[in-house]
């Protein structure tokens, strides 16, 4: 079929390529690449560097020369193929022409190697030594030998830890606790999708606070999605909710981790009563930057509280992810006003999968800018936006059942956010003119970067 091209704003990104073809006649775009990717969810993101998490099939950044291709309902980016090379697995790459790039990469590419081998050493480790520790089938088993631990210079190189589905229990979550104050240069640990209960996961967070300020690992990233956290017990919100408190109660102190920068709670089976105790201690958290509470069943209570929260606090929190949850238009207005608070720093939320309808759409887009609800034919009207509404840089709206008047809305968004460079509304129930209305603000204001929309 024959695509429409509109030039856009265009950004660099490194994506999966598949070749399409223009069959128009001026063979403008002809031999261009489409890329299509997978969002990543904050579980693929670096431990530094904040991210808006999406799981869904979405349309990312356009490359140099990058172009809105339009066919139907569906709006894909496409990029120029200049000055790309391409690889055999189909990812796409920078040129690297001087030798000495290509020597710094290589001496990266090694270090990074190392740092992973010692790392599934160290992860061996704990798995094994709390296998052997765990009680015996039968008291006629041959007792398991526990192997020795890695030497204190590995452990001090481990950087990052991934545990995810290594079918933890308690006795391996104590082998952990042993070990953390040798893990001197921990940035990120991960212990997603373990089912590890909240109670056990309480203790070994409580032996990290009971740890002296030299000997705690250093983290700033913590992931402990797909876990049973919450389940019938509010041992893991009280401890997380330490972790995230000043110590001693001191108001200028510094938390317990003090470089905590990305907490995952990601499907934790936290209900609004377990993450009561951690919006509260947010309220003194002045390091924490990313917080991931998709997949909890989360109602208004929550999202409530959190604008409280804003509007009360200074929160350094960038980015918040509230997908998958049972967020109602009250909960969206809630959310609205968190990111249009003063000293707000909210730069990306995502409510995708959030039954929010027009009505929920409209109150988030009045929210943060006042007047988005008259329509976007007065969007570029004199109104005066909530000073924190000036960072929202991306904001996750797909599958959230959105129809025209949401879409109108959004429009008179995207014209009034300046920063906003990133919108993923895909999957929602508008018509093709609402979906038309939407591109031509966005062609014309020619800043969105990241557009998801099929």
């Amino acid at each position: 079929s024959s695509f429409s091209a509109v030039p856009l704003a265009s950004d660099e990104t490194n994506t999966t390529a598949s070749r399409y073809h223009d069959t128009s006649d001026d063979g403008v775009v002809q031999g261009r690449k489409l890329r299509l990717l997978r969002s990543s969810s904050l579980d693929d993101c670096d431990a530094d560097e904040p991210r808006l998490g999406l799981t869904r099939y979405s349309v990312v950044k356009a490359l140099r020369r990058g172009s809105v291709f339009t066919s139907g309902s569906a709006t894909l980016f496409a990029a120029g193929d200049a000055e790309e090379d391409e690889d055999a697995s189909g990812s796409t790459l920078p040129a690297l022409e001087d030798e000495g790039i290509q020597e710094a990469v290589a001496r990266r590419q090694q270090r990074a190697a190392a740092a992973a081998a010692v790392a599934s050493t160290v992860r061996g480790y704990i798995h094994a030594a709390g296998t052997a520790a765990a009680p015996l089938p039968t008291p006629h088993a041959p007792r398991r030998v526990r192997p020795p631990p890695p030497s204190p210079a590995q452990l001090a190189r481990v950087c990052s830890l991934d545990l995810a589905a290594c079918t933890l229990k308690r006795e391996h979550l104590a082998i952990l606790a042993q070990v953390a104050p040798s893990l001197r240069a921990l940035r990120s640990l991960s212990l997603a999708r373990n089912y590890l209960l909240g109670k056990d996961m309480g203790r070994m967070l409580e032996s990290l606070i009971a740890l002296p300020q030299a000997q705690r690992p250093p983290l700033a990233s913590l992931d402990l999605s797909g876990n049973a956290l919450g389940a019938h017990t509010m041992h893991a919100s009280l401890s997380l909710s330490r972790l995230l408190l000043p110590e001693m109660g001191r108001r200028d102190a510094d938390p317990p981790l003090p470089h905590l920068a990305h907490l995952n709670l990601r499907n934790a089976q936290m209900g609004d009563a377990q993450l009561a105790p951690i919006v509260d201690a947010l309220r003194s958290n002045r390091r924490l930057r990313s917080l991931v509470l998709s997949e909890n069943g989360l109602r208004d209570k929550t999202a409530l509280s959190l604008s409280e929260a804003f509007s009360h606090g200074n929160l350094a929190l960038e980015t918040l992810d509230m997908s998958v949850n049972d967020l109602s238009a009250e909960g969206a207005r809630a959310l609205g006003e968190a990111v249009a608070a003063r000293g707000s720093r909210l730069q990306a939320l995502d409510l995708s999968m959030n039954v929010l309808g027009d009505r929920g759409c409209v109150a988030l887009c009045e929210a943060i800018a006042p007047g988005c609800a008259i329509g976007e034919e007065l969007a570029n009207a004199p109104a005066a936006l909530p000073k924190g509404a000036l960072s929202l840089r991306a904001l996750g709206l797909s599958s959230c059942h959105i129809g025209d008047r949401g879409a109108l809305a959004l429009g008179a968004l995207v014209a009034r956010c300046a920063a906003l460079t990133s919108l993923i509304i895909d999957n929602n129930a508008w018509s093709f003119g609402a979906t038309n209305a939407v591109l031509s603000t966005l062609i014309k204001e020619r800043k969105i970067q990241q557009l998801g929309m099929v």
